[in-house]
């Protein structure tokens, strides 16, 4: 399986049930609370969401796990997309 990480970067786009849920459903589970927090993106893609909406979603997060079973998405959010509080792992959930 292939994916072209440049291209997908261009069609990376929240869907409003996404925002949704980091925006409202969320906060009724007790996330963003005042304590550090480690959260995880699974299936990142190239990383756009994982910086612009992901972690602004957790203002306490001390580290952000974006992972992604694609190496080439990886290395797309490596460069485009760097943050001190997201570690970016190549990673396939189904082999765990």
């Amino acid at each position: 399986m292939y994916f072209d990480a440049e291209l997908y970067n261009t069609m990376d786009k929240p869907w409003e049930t996404i925002l949704y849920f980091m925006n409202k459903t969320l906060p009724k589970l007790g996330w963003n609370s005042d304590k550090p927090e480690v959260a995880m993106d699974v299936g990142s893609g190239p990383g756009y969401l994982s910086k612009y909406y992901i972690l602004p979603a957790f203002p306490n997060v001390k580290k952000l796990i974006a992972m992604d079973a694609m190496p080439n998405m990886i290395e797309e959010a490596k460069v485009r997309h760097p943050h001190s509080k997201i570690e970016y792992v190549v990673a396939n959930m189904e082999d765990r």
